[in-house]
């Protein structure tokens, strides 16, 4: 005799659920790329709108002028000095961080060089800074 045979109710899968889940994928990588934030908007970076919320005790200060002269805490230093002055500062404080004032009419690679400096001297938090303007 012969045994009965099971009935196989699976036998394929259905085409219908797996679309719909592939156009639910679909949908959901288009909606979520779209709120990446663009490269290369333009932004004006000098002018700020309203001061900060938190004032900083006691920064140290990194200055640039416009004839390229670099200032610790209001001190002409040499650019190459920068590490050199700048890393026992660095040493007791809990945050580290440096303020740069740069003259808005310096070269931005000036600016990032000295920048440099100051993370190769210790700096951990790097802040421009940056002047209020009325409405």
């Amino acid at each position: 005799m012969k045994s009965p045979q099971r009935r196989s109710y699976l036998k394929s899968i259905e085409s219908t659920a797996l679309t719909d889940i592939v156009f639910l994928l679909l949908i959901f990588f288009m909606l979520t790329s779209s709120f990446v934030n663009q490269v290369g908007v333009k932004v004006d970076l000098p002018d700020m709108q309203k001061p900060p919320v938190n004032k900083i005790q006691n920064p140290i200060t990194v200055a640039v002028n416009n004839n390229m002269q670099v200032f610790l805490n209001d001190e002409l230093i040499l650019e190459e000095e920068l590490v050199d002055k700048l890393s026992p500062m660095l040493v007791d404080m809990d945050d580290k961080m440096v303020v740069f004032r740069p003259d808005k009419s310096i070269q931005v690679e000036k600016l990032i060089a000295v920048m440099d400096l100051a993370s190769l001297a210790g700096a951990k938090k790097l802040v421009i800074a940056t002047k209020a303007t009325e409405d």
